[in-house]
């Protein structure tokens, strides 16, 4: 289906998707972490066509079902406004702006505990139309898990669950 040969069928977009959202979560450098937020954003939007070419069905009908989740719709507006220098003027995003933070991440003990070692790093808040906003961290991992769903959901191959949680590992 791709020109580079490692990318034949949506597990293999699925798993770039993965690894990019490991990249964008473990970056130390703030242009790094934006660098890999858009390439994930690129990816999971992406992995829409991917989806559809190997269902062979209606483009429409799969653009509807990943709209109904809300990152997902997110995942489309960052990787069209960006790559498009903005939406069209007849569409609107559902995120306003991606700011850059300082997240403070406290350590926990494997016993559940909270440790009073903090690690403070540079990374982003996804900021909706409607004034709410999300961390860089719960972003991923929920739009992650969505496309785990839709690909569930439609008995397209994918690694296992294992794979979101060796993504997900927080590094330091």
């Amino acid at each position: 289906m791709s020109i580079i040969s490692i990318y034949q069928e949506p597990k293999d977009l699925f798993l770039k998707l993965a690894r990019e959202g490991r990249r964008a979560w473990a970056s130390n450098s703030k242009v790094d972490t934006a660098d890999h937020l858009f390439n994930y954003c690129i990816t999971a939007h992406s992995l829409r066509d991917w989806c559809i070419k190997h269902l062979s069905i209606p483009k429409k009908e799969f653009h509807e079902v990943c709209n109904t989740y809300e990152r997902l719709k997110w995942c489309r507006d960052i990787a069209n406004s960006s790559k498009h220098f903005g939406l069209m003027a007849d569409k609107k995003s559902t995120v306003s702006k991606v700011n850059d933070i300082k997240d403070e991440l406290v350590t926990i003990t494997p016993d559940g505990q909270t440790s009073s070692t903090t690690h403070s790093r540079d990374s982003f808040i996804i900021e909706k139309s409607n004034g709410e906003s999300e961390l860089l961290m719960m972003f991923l991992f929920y739009s992650f898990s969505n496309w785990e769903e839709i690909l569930d959901k439609y008995q397209i191959p994918r690694y296992p669950d294992s794979l979101k949680t060796e993504m997900f590992i927080e590094f330091t």
